[in-house]
């Protein structure tokens, strides 16, 4: 697989559609939890956006 940010979320995207058909209540679960951990509370937007970053370099996501 390319490493160009477009094909990473073409392939991403693709992939959630299959998902989401496939296990719709786990994927609405998921999607509720993102946004609730993304909800202002004691860490602010930046803070949470700056966090998952280094989860995703240490981890070395492309698709993070």
């Amino acid at each position: 697989m390319s490493k160009s940010f477009n094909d990473i979320t073409k392939h991403v995207s693709k992939n959630l559609v299959v998902l989401g058909k496939a296990i719709p209540e786990t994927t609405k679960a998921f999607s509720g939890l993102a946004k609730s951990a993304s909800a202002e509370g004691v860490l602010g937007q930046k803070q949470k956006e700056l966090i998952a970053l280094a989860i995703a370099v240490s981890q070395r996501c492309d698709a993070c």
